[in-house]
């Protein structure tokens, strides 16, 4: 399986980001935290948020979703939809915009569960607890605004060499540095995050947070 964000096959249903014992790269805000993915679940369809009532024409406030936290050690996969007849801006954290364009952010709409089965369209990632936001706005008068996810969520640890391929390059990284003996834990941590950055051994970026026009 090939892993990479926003994956599609246009079928309903979709795969995780990665899977036992991959690599990952997450990127949030200005910190950059290299992973190996020793756990994976899914999670089934569930209300991530109900803002309640909202008046024709009205927008709602800009609202965090704490059902979406993680654990420490923990990120998750998700993609969604509303139930309910509104549009939504979404915000990842650091004050973000997700589909950040220079002169508009462009909302969600209901019709996104049609138009775009797979949901690719609508995929974030959450990093521990750091949990994004929503704004509604609503063209009629509604009773509830509804935001209903599904998704994966990855316990991961420290990098460290797990398959053949990944011993043997850390094994070729010693030799160009001429370290030899046993290497620690904390040492083949440092080798195995050097070999990520570089793309010689495969791992998966994972972005948590906004990509704001002034970075």
């Amino acid at each position: 399986m090939e892993g990479y964000p926003y994956k599609t096959n246009n079928a309903v249903d979709f795969e995780p980001v990665a899977q036992m014992y991959h690599n990952v790269t997450i990127h949030y805000i200005r910190e950059i935290h290299y992973r190996k993915v020793i756990f994976i679940e899914p999670i089934s369809p569930f209300q991530a948020i109900d803002l309640g009532a909202l008046g024709a024409g009205l927008t709602s406030a800009r609202t965090n979703i704490g059902n979406l936290d993680m654990y420490d050690k923990e990120f998750g996969q998700f993609r969604w939809w509303c139930e309910d007849n509104a549009q939504i801006r979404f915000f990842l954290p650091a004050t973000g915009t997700k589909q950040d364009l220079k002169n508009l952010q462009p909302p969600i709409d209901p019709n996104v569960i049609t138009r775009n089965p797979s949901l690719n369209l609508t995929e974030f990632f959450v990093w521990q607890d750091n949990r994004p936001a929503i704004q509604a706005i609503a063209g009629v008068a509604l009773n509830a605004v509804r935001i209903q996810a599904k998704g994966f969520r990855f316990h991961v640890v420290p990098l460290y060499a797990h398959t053949w391929d990944e011993k043997q390059m850390v094994k070729r990284l010693m030799g160009e540095k001429n370290m030899q003996g046993t290497l620690t834990k904390s040492q083949e941590t440092d080798l195995m995050e050097e070999l990520c950055r570089e793309k010689r051994v495969v791992n998966v970026d994972v972005w948590a947070s906004a990509m704001g026009a002034g970075i």
